[in-house]
């Protein structure tokens, strides 16, 4: 049975607290749902963490642990291959021009590589080509095995709608065939269909396109941060920040955004704010002294800064913010 997208809408459709006692799950998904809420815990729900998870449980590297280009220029077959075994490829039929290694437990990750490189550009190439395959592939199995994870550690009988518990009890009970954690995890690899970009993402309208324009302007205007820098300092990756960048950029932003964009934006600009009126009563009591000084005066004691009270608005959405991550983390 394919994992979809109406799977992921039962599972945060699910009433809050009705997750199973761990004696009441069915192995190997006992240990694999243990396993994956070690990894994904934390004090407010964050979909980034998805794809660490997926890493961990698959034994796929983290793109931050892959080889950078530059340290493979030298490298031949030989090195690509011993680094494709120790990290659960396995070789397959070779295509006409490409020697070819499968992940083991994800097996639309591959591995492809020249079987007849020109220079020590190939093997650059293949390092970049991959990296961006492995950030693709986590993505894809962090979404699945989190629908397969909630699935089987939810009681689903619980779920309001019928049609939806018809949908997970199916779901349930083809993932219930597989009696060891690897074939269980190769099922899902197999069988997801969920893209990534579904978690957290939101269609925007076009107020809150200018909302988040407005906000990368005034970014931009008094604190001379490009967009992707913003979008750095908010936490996204490189990649991924120059991919939101460009469809801020553009006239029309018809692609998802993620759905706390404006949020962080907004909490970062708050931030710098912040900073900039601490340092803005660090050097006017500096001035002080100064002026002290050359008057021959006993220059002013040095006070505690003011601390800065965020505004109401920025409570309210502090407050929302943490609301509705503590429902996700419920559900």
């Amino acid at each position: 049975m394919r994992i979809d997208h109406r799977h992921l809408d039962d599972v945060e459709s699910l009433p809050q607290d009705c997750f199973l006692p761990p004696a009441q799950m069915a192995e190997p998904w006992a240990g694999i749902c243990n396993h994956w809420f070690q990894l994904t815990d934390g004090d407010e729900w964050d979909d980034r963490r998805l794809p660490g998870a997926a890493s961990v449980i698959y034994g796929v590297p983290l793109p931050e642990q892959m080889p950078r280009p530059g340290q493979v220029a030298g490298w031949t077959h030989r090195e690509w291959i011993g680094w494709a075994t120790a990290h659960g490829f396995e070789e397959v039929p070779r295509s006409k021009h490409a020697y070819q290694y499968r992940h083991r437990l994800a097996p639309f990750l591959l591995l492809s590589m020249s079987s007849s490189p020109g220079d020590f550009r190939w093997s650059m190439a293949t390092a970049t080509d991959f990296r961006f395959a492995v950030v693709s592939a986590l993505g894809r199995l962090g979404g699945n095995l989190y629908v397969a994870v909630m699935t089987m550690a939810c009681a689903i009988e619980r779920h309001p709608s019928t049609a939806a518990r018809e949908r997970l009890r199916l779901l349930r009970q083809d993932l219930l065939r597989h009696q060891d954690a690897d074939a269980a995890l190769l099922a899902v690899a197999n069988q997801g269909d969920i893209a990534w970009e579904s978690f957290n993402q939101i269609e925007p309208d076009a107020d809150t396109v200018a909302r988040i324009r407005a906000l990368v302007g005034t970014l931009q205007q008094d604190f001379a941060l490009s967009p992707r820098a913003a979008l750095r300092r908010c936490g996204y990756g490189q990649d991924e920040a120059a991919l939101l960048a460009k469809r801020l950029a553009a006239s029309a932003a018809s692609d998802l955004l993620p759905g706390e964009l404006e949020l962080q934006l907004q909490d970062l600009v708050d931030d710098l704010a912040d900073e900039r009126d601490h340092a803005e009563q660090a050097k006017e009591l500096a001035r002080q002294r100064r002026e002290a000084e050359a008057a021959g005066s006993e220059p002013p004691a040095p006070a505690a800064l003011a601390p800065v009270e965020p505004s109401r608005e920025a409570a309210a959405r502090l407050a929302l913010r943490r609301a509705l991550e503590g429902l996700r983390v419920r559900a």
